[in-house]
């Protein structure tokens, strides 16, 4: 893996795996590996297409959360753009998502033969995972002004996930203060943006 990766600075790497994730092609090894071996050099930006790109290929992400530069980096991420939060948020949750569903049993489909990354003997950990995903929302929250209606779905998206990884809840119940009031602060943004006529129908879809 390192010998096909020398070449690339780590920007590179990142943007390499996005563009295979984008374009529905399966990562070859070396860049599966080579993504979290060179995720301590990852700034924001390549963070989020680093995560998304694993998230959207169903690949295991705590690999890579487990390697990301601790609480986002050198300045923390409160200096992420509001688009690398919501990414790394909508990220997060699928991949977490997406190991939950492997530890209840076998994957069929498209993406279900990546065999590296099936649990052996039990549940894949999430716990780092699950640590990103509450220190982005916890960011998040306030910063909501800042999402667009894109953004702000994808969020929203992700709000079930990291209250069921802060503390599962039974009957399907949702308690918005493991997320710092997120939920809340979403809802506000999104009538805000509706009542000024910015959302598009597909992102009002998303927020319901």
């Amino acid at each position: 893996a390192s010998q096909c990766s020398d070449g690339f600075s780590a920007r590179q790497v990142a943007n390499v795996g996005w563009a295979f994730a984008t374009i529905q092609v399966t990562m070859p090894q070396w860049l599966l590996e080579a993504l979290p071996g060179r995720a301590g050099q990852f700034g924001p930006q390549e963070c989020a297409n680093a995560l998304w790109a694993f998230a959207v290929s169903s690949h295991n992400i705590e690999k890579l959360a487990c390697a990301l530069p601790p609480g986002g980096g050198r300045e923390g991420f409160s200096a992420w753009k509001p688009q690398e939060l919501a990414n790394a948020a909508w990220a997060l949750a699928q991949g977490r998502a997406t190991a939950t569903r492997r530890s209840r049993g076998p994957i069929h489909g498209r993406l279900g033969s990546a065999g590296s990354d099936k649990p052996q003997g039990g549940a894949l950990s999430t716990s780092s995972t699950a640590d990103a995903l509450a220190s982005v929302n916890a960011t998040l929250a306030g910063r909501v002004e800042e999402l667009n209606g894109l953004e702000l779905a994808m969020v929203a998206s992700a709000l079930p996930v990291a209250a069921e990884a802060a503390e599962p809840l039974s009957a399907g119940k949702y308690d918005d203060s493991s997320n710092g009031g997120l939920a809340h602060a979403v809802r506000e943004r999104a009538s805000a943006l509706l009542a000024a006529g910015v959302l598009t129908p597909d992102t009002v879809i998303q927020l319901k």
